[in-house]
């Protein structure tokens, strides 16, 4: 659980690893979460990419292969399709 300006936030992700790719623009593209010790290359992986708006406000969470299984390598993010679930 996170503690932030008096308000307890629960971190979906803890306990696991996360690793996040960034586009050119500074922005989070690609969001990885796997069990602790895995390598970027072990199919361990939900992989998720993010969509922004004309404005650069995060707009949508896309799932690699349109699904949100932890059965996706890291190291190939840029291969998937990405789409809702």
């Amino acid at each position: 659980m996170l503690h932030t300006g008096g308000h307890n936030i629960f971190d979906l992700h803890s306990g696991f690893d996360m690793r996040v790719a960034y586009d050119g623009s500074g922005r989070q593209l690609y969001i990885g979460i796997a069990p602790p010790g895995s390598a970027d290359a072990d199919e361990k992986w939900q992989i998720y990419k993010i969509g922004y708006d004309a404005s650069n406000r995060m707009t949508r969470r896309r799932y690699a292969n349109g699904e949100d299984e932890f059965n996706k390598k890291w190291s190939s993010r840029t291969t998937f399709t990405y789409l809702g679930i």
